[in-house]
């Protein structure tokens, strides 16, 4: 990054030192060993390099909070909107605050968070009374505390390498996930441990949700962070309700789709993230969400349009603060990305998956097809509206197994001819394995 930018420093902000303390804090600097990039108000930066550790500080001290560093190996790898993402967390964080990071998926939510949390370690603020104060009503001031990511159980692993190659270790942060074939107490004493060290402690949201009361909620954590965060779309779930009562006061949510079919959805997102934020859910639903929907519609009358579009604009002022996202067209030029081009491949049935395909139908309609309609008629929920009832969602659920492999519905330890998961059985596959031999990436 080279030496000091000169022409980039305000004489406010060096010329306003006397040249023996000029000297005594550049000799400050010298003994850290680290590399300092010191915003100076607005975009004055400094730059000093030493022969020691390399950190870059992206976040002057204050009299509230120390000196947010980052180490220049981590910082010197990230795009310009990682560094941006970096430092909307931190920001959040100094607010006393939670953030929801919505990237589109393939920008990284991951490695800036990472980043965060091993920007804060070797700041000394995840081990500081600051990382437990309380902020927003939530969290307690009763032990340094960890972090605990909850994230789905095929991602446990992947998080564990991500911090191991981005220099977790190396920095001293502990890290451990718990093992699928782990035991009770195994599981509490590595809690115990990540919690009194303020390490990190990674665990499935099955495991989240079996052991929270038991185990999880006897600990301090300082932050917790939720991967895919869409997983507690849904106010009404289990999940939702024990992830929301974890007591921390810092909370952070990694999202690409926090919006997949109504507002509902974000407001339960948001509330995890900044509890009471937007209301009650009937009261946002009523104020807020509803008149949107209104409006929206294709018979909406001017009146209904206006009052959506002022109810939109209050949900994005409330939301704003919490939320960034950066899509892949937002950064195309600086990720250099080769222009994407997709084909849309219709995929016939193998004759005999439209075999069994038909044979289930058939069964359906006759089974089931009138005493659905006798029993539910049109159903409708606790808002009006129609849904579909429970037999339809299990039978369409099959029926969509059928089409991605008819060998899905054998029973456990039941020949196949041809083997189990043969092409030759599914369409789909058939042309799958075509097009990856040409090198092409599908996605389903």
């Amino acid at each position: 990054m080279g030496g000091v930018n000169r022409k980039r420093v305000k004489e406010s902000s060096v010329g306003s030192l006397s040249p023996s303390k000029r000297r005594r804090k550049a000799l400050s600097r010298r003994r850290k060993g680290t590399l300092q990039l010191g915003l100076h108000g607005g975009e004055d930066v400094v730059e000093i390099k030493d022969g020691g550790e390399k950190r870059v500080v992206v976040c002057p001290a204050d009299r509230h909070w120390p000196q947010f560093e980052c180490p220049f190996a981590i910082w010197d790898k990230l795009f310009p909107f990682q560094k941006e993402g970096v430092r909307f967390l931190w920001q959040r964080w100094r607010e006393g605050s939670g953030a929801l990071l919505a990237d589109e998926m393939g920008l990284g939510k991951t490695i800036q968070t990472t980043a965060f949390l091993i920007s804060l370690h070797v700041s000394g603020i995840l081990r500081s009374t600051l990382a437990r104060s309380t902020h927003a009503g939530v969290g307690g001031d009763t032990g340094p505390g960890g972090v605990l990511i909850i994230c789905p159980a095929t991602l446990v692993q992947q998080w564990e390498q991500e911090i191991l190659s981005w220099g977790g270790v190396d920095c001293g942060l502990r890290i451990t996930g718990w093992a699928t074939g782990s035991t009770v107490e195994e599981k509490r004493e590595s809690a115990e441990e990540m919690s009194e060290c303020s390490g990190i402690l990674v665990v499935s949201f099955e495991a989240y949700r079996r052991y929270c009361g038991d185990i999880l909620f006897d600990y301090v954590w300082s932050i917790c962070v939720l991967d895919e965060a869409q997983k507690i779309r849904n106010p009404d779930s289990g999940i939702t309700q024990r992830v929301k009562r974890m007591n921390t006061p810092h909370r952070i949510a990694l999202s690409g789709s926090p919006i997949q079919n109504s507002l509902r959805e974000l407001w339960s997102i948001c509330d995890f993230v900044a509890p009471g934020r937007l209301g009650s859910l009937p009261t946002f639903e009523e104020e807020l969400a509803t008149p949107i929907e209104r409006g929206t519609r294709p018979n909406a009358s001017p009146t209904a349009t206006t009052a959506a579009y002022r109810c939109a604009v209050v949900v994005r002022d409330l939301t704003m603060p919490l939320i960034i996202r950066r899509l892949k067209a937002d950064v195309q030029d600086i990720l250099a990305l080769p222009r994407k081009s997709e084909q849309v491949l219709f995929c016939h049935l193998a004759p005999e998956q439209f075999e069994v395909y038909c044979e289930v139908l058939s069964n359906v309609r006759c089974t089931t097809g009138s005493s659905i309609q006798r029993r539910y008629g049109h159903r409708r929920d606790e808002r009006g509206k129609t849904s579909l009832p429970p037999e339809s969602l299990f039978y369409l659920g099959i029926l969509r197994r059928i089409c991605n492999h008819p060998d899905m519905l054998l029973y456990p330890g039941v020949e196949a001819d041809g083997g189990y998961g043969s092409e030759q059985r599914s369409g789909k596959l058939s042309v799958l394995l075509k097009a990856r031999r040409r090198s092409h990436c599908l996605l389903d």
